[in-house]
């Protein structure tokens, strides 16, 4: 079993913040869609029940590209992307891992995902990636 570690993040401005427990390590992606390459988005599946807002979440304004089933939930002040919801996987979210307040003094390894069009993109895995047949995966 992994250890868990806490973990505090927010927006730029710190009009939104939140906390948060991981299992350690965690998966961390780079995705090649349109709105995560243009906002600059460093993501980890993360269960819903170890997140919890501190401050602002009642005035995140989403996000949703034209083509896209999920809203990213934005600082209305600094314009950051903290997290994104997905009613498809209600038990996890989408953390924008740059928002942690200690991003830069992690160690991450960060697996640059399949682009979206991927014909090969099969199986959830239990932290809500999902999986193709040779181990890559693409946010849900």
């Amino acid at each position: 079993m992994s250890a868990s570690v806490s973990h505090k993040g927010g927006c730029h401005c710190g009009a939104v913040r939140y906390g948060l427990t991981l299992a350690q390590p965690f998966r961390v992606f780079g995705c090649h869609c349109d709105p995560c390459e243009r906002l600059g988005a460093i993501s980890a599946v993360c269960p819903r029940e170890g997140f919890t807002f501190e401050a602002g979440e009642a005035s995140l304004i989403p996000y949703k590209a034209e083509d896209d089933s999920k809203a990213w939930q934005m600082c209305p002040v600094c314009g950051v992307k903290i997290c994104q919801y997905s009613d498809a996987y209600p038990m996890s979210l989408t953390l924008n891992v740059r928002t942690l307040d200690n991003f830069s003094k992690l160690d991450l390894e960060i697996t640059w995902l399949p682009y979206e069009d991927d014909p090969s993109l099969e199986d959830e895995d239990e932290q809500g990636l999902v999986l193709n047949q040779t181990g890559e995966g693409h946010h849900v």
